[in-house]
């Protein structure tokens, strides 16, 4: 059973596994060397600017259907 994340000053820490995919996103993805400079980076230094998710329950509800429909 998971534990229902409290917020601290409004803001709520939640695990990565628990966002859902949001495939329009746009934002760049990288590969290759650029990937792994920015995965060294990340294990040096942490992330420096958090993720912000905003809870939409349409969407969440959408892709919960989209799943349902055999889609990934």
């Amino acid at each position: 059973m998971k534990n229902t994340p409290v917020a601290v000053n409004g803001i709520v820490s939640i695990p990565v596994e628990e966002i859902p995919p949001f495939h329009a996103h746009p934002f760049r993805l990288y590969e290759g060397e650029r990937l792994e400079d920015m995965v060294q980076s990340i294990r040096d230094h942490g992330v420096l600017n958090p993720v912000i998710v905003r809870q939409a329950v349409r969407s969440i509800k959408r892709h919960d259907k989209w799943q349902l429909g055999g889609r990934k």
